[in-house]
């Protein structure tokens, strides 16, 4: 995805994954969608691309039966012998679309999120700003101190706890 999109690669070394009897393990612990342990592949959990996408999609395919073209070696090690999977992957035009598109829809609802936020937010503050005059109007100016103190107060908690949910939702994804 680095390289599609033309971002700058993060060097590091990635997680293991493994797929045994159908469960995905990465490092050894099987896999769940909060389980995933590197920024890299959390953003691609984002974008929708799950070791199920990669095995499905992106691991080439043998023309005659259609089957994942994989290499299975047996390797000793000191508790005995294990299977090491290999998979072939391929990297095809159409599988660079499909990922761009994963990507720029991706960029699309953030951006509306962004837009929606900033909208929600002034039409917030306007509606309060009409809120006050309207009690201050309604009490015959007897709560204007009350008022002008506590609804700045109000907008105040309202800005934060916004932030606050913005940044949870920005760490979930």
């Amino acid at each position: 995805m680095q390289q599609l999109t033309g971002e700058a690669a993060v060097e590091g070394p990635l997680p293991s994954l493994a797929f045994d009897k159908g469960k995905i393990l990465i490092d050894g612990k099987m896999y769940s969608p909060q389980s995933w342990v590197d920024d890299r592949l959390s953003s691609l959990r984002g974008l929708g691309i799950g070791p199920d996408y990669v095995r499905r999609e992106i691991v080439a395919k043998d023309p005659k039966d259609n089957e994942s073209r994989e290499y299975i070696e047996t390797v000793d090690r000191s508790f005995g012998p294990m299977k090491k999977l290999y998979l072939q992957i391929e990297f095809t035009p159409a599988i660079d679309r499909a990922l761009l598109q994963h990507w720029d829809a991706s960029e699309r609802r953030d951006r509306f999120a962004m837009v929606g936020v900033g909208a929600g937010s002034i039409l917030g503050f306007i509606g309060l700003v009409f809120g006050l005059l309207k009690m201050d109007t309604w009490t015959k100016g007897y709560y204007t101190k009350r008022l002008f103190i506590g609804v700045p107060a109000a907008i105040i908690a309202g800005v934060l706890l916004l932030a606050m949910l913005v940044t949870h939702n920005a760490v979930l994804r």
